[in-house]
Protein backbone atom coordinates (compact mmCIF):
# COMPACT_ATOMS: atom_id res chain seq x y z
CA UNK A 1 0.00 0.00 0.00
CA UNK A 2 1.42 3.39 -0.95
CA UNK A 3 0.69 6.42 1.13
CA UNK A 4 -0.74 9.62 -0.24
CA UNK A 5 1.20 12.86 0.24
CA UNK A 6 -1.43 14.19 2.64
CA UNK A 7 -1.56 11.05 4.79
CA UNK A 8 -0.79 11.96 8.39
CA UNK A 9 0.60 9.53 10.91
CA UNK A 10 -1.40 9.83 14.11
CA UNK A 11 0.80 10.10 17.17
CA UNK A 12 -0.57 10.75 20.62
CA UNK A 13 0.38 14.00 22.24
CA UNK A 14 -2.05 13.52 25.11
CA UNK A 15 0.79 12.92 27.54
CA UNK A 16 2.49 16.31 27.07
CA UNK A 17 1.84 20.00 27.54
CA UNK A 18 3.47 22.35 25.04
CA UNK A 19 4.76 25.51 26.75
CA UNK A 20 5.86 28.68 25.00
CA UNK A 21 7.63 31.45 26.86
CA UNK A 22 6.85 35.04 25.91
CA UNK A 23 9.36 37.24 27.72
CA UNK A 24 10.23 40.79 26.69
CA UNK A 25 13.17 42.69 28.16
CA UNK A 26 14.56 46.19 27.71
CA UNK A 27 18.15 46.11 26.49
CA UNK A 28 19.13 49.39 28.14
CA UNK A 29 21.16 50.24 25.05
CA UNK A 30 20.75 52.24 21.91
CA UNK A 31 22.73 52.56 18.74
CA UNK A 32 25.77 54.81 19.00
CA UNK A 33 25.88 57.40 16.24
CA UNK A 34 28.97 58.97 14.77
CA UNK A 35 27.49 62.47 15.12
CA UNK A 36 27.23 62.00 18.88
CA UNK A 37 30.95 61.25 19.10
CA UNK A 38 32.01 64.00 16.70
CA UNK A 39 30.06 66.64 18.67
CA UNK A 40 32.63 66.57 21.48
CA UNK A 41 35.56 64.92 19.71
CA UNK A 42 36.12 66.19 16.13
CA UNK A 43 38.88 63.59 15.58
CA UNK A 44 36.13 60.96 15.30
CA UNK A 45 34.97 62.54 12.03
CA UNK A 46 37.51 60.36 10.22
CA UNK A 47 35.83 57.10 11.24
CA UNK A 48 34.88 54.73 8.40
CA UNK A 49 31.33 54.97 6.99
CA UNK A 50 28.57 52.91 8.65
CA UNK A 51 28.33 50.77 5.52
CA UNK A 52 31.78 49.46 6.48
CA UNK A 53 31.79 49.51 10.26
CA UNK A 54 29.39 50.23 13.08
CA UNK A 55 30.15 51.82 16.39
CA UNK A 56 28.02 49.50 18.48
CA UNK A 57 25.80 50.83 21.22
CA UNK A 58 25.57 53.12 24.18
CA UNK A 59 24.50 51.72 27.53
CA UNK A 60 21.91 54.07 28.97
CA UNK A 61 21.81 52.36 32.37
CA UNK A 62 24.11 50.18 34.41
CA UNK A 63 23.61 46.64 33.04
CA UNK A 64 23.47 45.32 36.62
CA UNK A 65 20.11 47.10 36.98
CA UNK A 66 18.68 44.94 34.18
CA UNK A 67 20.28 41.67 35.30
CA UNK A 68 17.48 40.45 37.61
CA UNK A 69 14.92 40.30 34.76
CA UNK A 70 17.43 38.72 32.36
CA UNK A 71 18.40 36.13 34.97
CA UNK A 72 14.74 35.20 35.51
CA UNK A 73 14.22 34.73 31.78
CA UNK A 74 17.24 32.40 31.70
CA UNK A 75 15.94 30.56 34.78
CA UNK A 76 12.60 29.91 33.04
CA UNK A 77 14.35 28.75 29.86
CA UNK A 78 16.56 26.40 31.88
CA UNK A 79 13.56 25.03 33.79
CA UNK A 80 11.77 24.20 30.55
CA UNK A 81 14.84 22.71 28.86
CA UNK A 82 15.51 20.47 31.87
CA UNK A 83 11.86 19.41 32.08
CA UNK A 84 11.00 18.56 28.50
CA UNK A 85 11.98 18.44 24.86
CA UNK A 86 11.87 21.11 22.14
CA UNK A 87 8.70 20.87 20.07
CA UNK A 88 7.06 23.37 17.71
CA UNK A 89 9.08 26.39 18.97
CA UNK A 90 8.18 25.52 22.54
CA UNK A 91 8.91 22.81 25.04
CA UNK A 92 6.92 19.59 25.36
CA UNK A 93 6.59 18.88 29.07
CA UNK A 94 5.39 15.42 30.20
CA UNK A 95 2.07 15.56 32.06
CA UNK A 96 3.58 14.15 35.25
CA UNK A 97 6.10 17.06 35.38
CA UNK A 98 3.65 19.80 34.39
CA UNK A 99 2.27 20.70 37.87
CA UNK A 100 5.77 21.27 39.24
CA UNK A 101 6.86 23.21 36.14
CA UNK A 102 3.70 25.33 36.27
CA UNK A 103 4.32 26.24 39.94
CA UNK A 104 7.90 27.24 39.16
CA UNK A 105 6.86 29.32 36.13
CA UNK A 106 4.26 31.13 38.23
CA UNK A 107 6.93 31.83 40.88
CA UNK A 108 9.38 33.10 38.26
CA UNK A 109 6.63 35.25 36.74
CA UNK A 110 6.00 36.81 40.17
CA UNK A 111 9.72 37.40 40.72
CA UNK A 112 9.93 38.99 37.25
CA UNK A 113 7.03 41.29 38.12
CA UNK A 114 8.84 42.29 41.33
CA UNK A 115 12.08 42.97 39.41
CA UNK A 116 10.16 45.01 36.82
CA UNK A 117 8.53 47.10 39.56
CA UNK A 118 11.86 47.61 41.34
CA UNK A 119 13.43 48.87 38.10
CA UNK A 120 10.45 51.17 37.51
CA UNK A 121 10.69 52.62 41.02
CA UNK A 122 14.40 53.44 40.79
CA UNK A 123 14.61 54.05 37.02
CA UNK A 124 15.32 57.79 37.02
CA UNK A 125 17.83 57.62 39.88
CA UNK A 126 19.57 54.67 38.18
CA UNK A 127 19.91 56.63 34.93
CA UNK A 128 21.34 59.63 36.80
CA UNK A 129 23.76 57.45 38.77
CA UNK A 130 24.97 55.92 35.50
CA UNK A 131 25.38 59.36 33.91
CA UNK A 132 27.31 60.62 36.94
CA UNK A 133 29.50 57.54 37.34
CA UNK A 134 33.16 58.65 37.24
CA UNK A 135 33.89 56.05 34.55
CA UNK A 136 31.37 57.79 32.29
CA UNK A 137 32.73 61.30 32.94
CA UNK A 138 32.91 63.29 29.75
CA UNK A 139 30.51 60.97 27.94
CA UNK A 140 27.22 61.79 29.63
CA UNK A 141 26.08 63.55 26.43
CA UNK A 142 25.78 60.07 24.88
CA UNK A 143 23.26 59.04 27.55
CA UNK A 144 20.22 60.87 26.21
CA UNK A 145 16.93 60.24 24.46
CA UNK A 146 16.14 57.67 27.10
CA UNK A 147 12.65 56.21 27.19
CA UNK A 148 10.58 57.07 30.23
CA UNK A 149 10.22 54.68 33.13
CA UNK A 150 6.63 54.09 31.98
CA UNK A 151 7.76 53.15 28.45
CA UNK A 152 10.36 50.71 29.75
CA UNK A 153 7.86 49.27 32.23
CA UNK A 154 5.38 48.69 29.39
CA UNK A 155 8.01 46.96 27.21
CA UNK A 156 8.98 44.42 29.86
CA UNK A 157 6.76 41.38 30.30
CA UNK A 158 6.85 37.73 31.26
CA UNK A 159 4.27 35.28 30.03
CA UNK A 160 4.00 31.59 29.32
CA UNK A 161 1.38 29.73 27.36
CA UNK A 162 0.62 26.07 27.99
CA UNK A 163 -1.34 24.28 25.25
CA UNK A 164 -2.31 20.78 24.27
CA UNK A 165 -1.59 19.74 20.70
CA UNK A 166 -3.62 17.21 18.73
CA UNK A 167 -2.94 15.71 15.33
CA UNK A 168 -5.41 16.60 12.57
CA UNK A 169 -8.08 14.15 11.61
CA UNK A 170 -7.37 11.72 8.78
CA UNK A 171 -9.70 13.68 6.49
CA UNK A 172 -7.84 16.21 4.29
Amino acid sequence: MTSKPYDVQTKSLESVVLVNLDVHLWSGSKRLKKASLVATNPEFSKLPPETLATLGGTKMIDPRELAPASNLKREAQKLLSESGLPFMKGMAIPNHRWPEVWRELVRIQGDFSDAREALYNKFNSSIESWRNDPANAGWSHLIREIPTAEEVHAKMSFGFYPVRVAAPSDDP
